[in-house]
């Protein structure tokens, strides 16, 4: 923990560095899709087609038919589509436990060192009992080996 928090120490940026790398995965395979607003109001309707495929992207409520943005929080390459389309960053699509803030948070925690067995406080409690094992009633099968036949 100590390694990571570190290293998250060092890094500035919005998304992680994990996400990051991913995201730009993403931008590359996104561009083999076509993204076609859908002429509503909000502009947040998006049919994005390519590779044979159709899919619908609604930005306002994060969700995508393939649910891959809904699963993971990170936006597939249909919603980068979208995205690109809009003229918007992605970063500001990304669900809120992959951003680096939510990572400091987690890491903002210490653990104390623990001191070995021989310097614990003695206490007069008995010691637990190992516990019960139960075996089955008949003798255990035996599997047998296979051997192979020698070819003549």
């Amino acid at each position: 923990m100590a390694a990571h928090k570190r290293i998250l120490q060092t890094f500035r940026g919005k998304i992680a560095p994990a996400q990051q790398k991913r995201l730009d995965q993403l931008k590359v395979a996104s561009n083999s899709w076509t993204p076609t607003w859908t002429e509503n109001l909000v502009q947040d309707l998006y049919e994005v087609s390519g590779k044979g495929q159709r899919v619908g992207v609604n930005l306002t409520q994060q969700s995508c038919s393939c649910n891959v943005w809904q699963l993971t929080g990170l936006p597939c390459e249909h919603v980068i589509a979208a995205i690109a389309h809009k003229n918007e960053p992605v970063k500001n699509h990304v669900h809120q436990w992959l951003i680096v803030d939510a990572l400091h948070a987690t890491y903002e925690h210490t653990l104390n060192p623990v001191n070995s067995q021989q310097y614990w406080p003695a206490c007069d409690a008995p010691k637990p009992l190992p516990p019960h094992l139960k075996r089955p009633i008949r003798r255990p099968k035996k599997i047998a080996r296979r051997i192979p036949l020698k070819s003549l």
